[in-house]
């Protein structure tokens, strides 16, 4: 649209738009015009009585049956004053000497089968792993972890020394003697079953040893307080495996999903769950079959707190 300014006359300044010529009074009269036609056009419609808005409900908080409560731990007097995680947090939670006893058992049980077959040609030499050796693998293997070092590098000249003492990882546990052990590591019987006796797959079997031992020890020295929360959580993995899920929005954004219970960092239960076959069976009640996978599950952790504690 073009607007042009011209020579000032009787009626005042011209003002064009397009075609169209007016003075500034005229156009002020057709604009006041419209605007009262546009007013009558607004109130010919007839203003409805609004019926009050109902008033809110009362607010009936839920009572609890059980008075709310600060979580505590229950960890034996020489762990009370801890801050941080050492070893002996993590041989009282999961390495206990039972549980490395089974790991030793199970490790040169697999060796055996797999090198003095009866069916294997040629005969190798194995010599039995103790528990000394496994601790120290393990230690080896979190300490790698926690450096960022890959194994091929971890024994190289001039590389990694334990900050402890100095000395070089060889000192310790040697490198071929470190991959042997890998190669026939094993948490559970090789002969472990992959399905459950009612034919549903059971794809943790082959770590079922580590996770209930850990399960038992989160739930025996922590009693959770009255504000826990389940969500899901993610176990880094970066290998191969039908079982990991994909995230990429999330923190840790591959790995295996557990859904757990917790408060304050603190896991109490958790729930494994698989990608490619979903999360282990849960028994419920008959009247919350309908429920979703994920509603049953919460439900079924709930249930687990109200008959511990």
């Amino acid at each position: 649209m073009h607007t042009q300014l011209a020579s000032p006359s009787e009626s005042g300044t011209t003002i064009i738009f397009g075609r169209l010529c007016i003075s500034p009074a005229e156009a002020v009269r057709h604009t006041s015009g419209r605007r009262s036609i546009m007013q009558q056009k607004t109130l010919k419609k007839p203003i409805q009585n609004v019926p009050d808005l109902p008033k809110l409900p009362t607010f009936d908080p839920l009572q609890p049956i059980v008075p709310p409560h600060k979580a505590w731990n229950r960890l034996p007097i020489s762990f009370s004053d801890m801050d941080t995680i050492t070893p002996q947090i993590f041989n009282l939670f999961l390495t206990t000497n039972s549980i490395m006893g089974q790991l030793v058992a199970n490790t040169n049980s697999y060796a055996q089968q797999q090198l003095l077959g009866p069916e294997k040609k040629q005969q190798h030499s194995w010599q039995l792993v103790t528990a000394q050796e496994l601790y120290l693998w393990l230690a080896i293997q979190i300490h790698m972890g926690l450096i960022g070092v890959p194994p091929e590098k971890y024994w190289m000249k001039d590389g990694v020394y334990l900050p402890k003492d100095g000395l070089p990882p060889a000192a310790y546990l040697g490198k071929t003697r470190f991959q042997e052990i890998r190669r026939f590591f094993h948490v559970s019987p090789y002969y472990s079953p992959t399905e459950t006796p009612e034919g549903l797959p059971c794809w943790h079997s082959k770590v079922d040893i580590l996770l209930e031992q850990l399960w038992f020890s989160s739930q025996q020295y922590q009693v959770p307080g009255s504000n826990v929360t389940i969500d899901e959580a993610m176990i880094l993995f970066t290998g191969r495996s039908i079982h990991i899920t994909n995230m990429p929005n999330k923190p840790i954004s591959q790995g295996y999903r557990f859904f757990c219970m917790a408060e304050k960092g603190y896991v109490w239960e958790f729930h494994p769950s698989s990608n490619a076959v979903g999360g282990d069976f849960v028994d419920v009640e008959s009247r919350l079959l309908k429920l979703t996978d994920t509603g049953k599950l919460v439900h079924h952790l709930i249930r687990r707190l109200h008959h511990r504690h």
